[in-house]
């Protein structure tokens, strides 16, 4: 796992915090977002009305992310920012970011994962993670979308797929 002094700057501590946390929040996703990816916020986000971030630490990221369509609010205009992500959520938003970006991943085969039927909603979200490598499947053999997500597997994750996008670059 890469420690990236140049990416986190004077704000390592917050890398530190999300990288040893049990289950990333959701702002903290908003803050690895873009800290591995900051060429997102030259796009411009969409406006949005979220009601619950003012004493977020990532209020400003937060903005950015779901403008970008990257991670949903909730039906109330609430982002419930220190709600654990779930895999799910994980390879959702990964997935938008790998779109977004114009990474497509890599044309491996689909992995089987028995607990997500091609008919689930997040089928086509969790193949794209799978097959690219961004991801991986649990040890019991399935995805878990439920399941929360350790600090180091978010950070694996962004790393993974920051590593991907920059070897189609070259």
């Amino acid at each position: 796992m890469i420690e990236d002094l140049g990416r986190w700057g004077s704000d390592i501590e917050a890398f530190h915090r999300i990288r040893d946390a049990e289950a990333v929040t959701r702002e903290q996703l908003a803050l690895l977002i873009l800290r591995y990816f900051p060429q997102v916020t030259e796009l411009r986000p969409a406006p949005q009305i979220i009601t619950d971030i003012e004493n977020s630490f990532a209020s400003s990221e937060i903005l950015t992310v779901v403008g970008l369509g990257l991670v949903d609010p909730l039906p109330n205009h609430a982002f419930e920012p220190s709600r654990p992500i779930t895999r799910g959520e994980l390879a959702k938003t990964l997935a938008r970011l790998s779109r977004l970006i114009g990474f497509s991943g890599n044309p491996s085969p689909q992995t089987p994962a028995p607990d997500v039927a091609p008919t689930n909603a997040m089928y086509t979200d969790v193949q794209l993670v799978l097959s690219s490598g961004v991801m991986t499947l649990e040890d019991s053999g399935s995805f878990e979308l439920s399941r929360p997500v350790s600090g180091r597997q978010a950070v694996r994750a962004a790393d993974r797929l920051l590593h991907s996008f920059q070897q189609v670059q070259r």
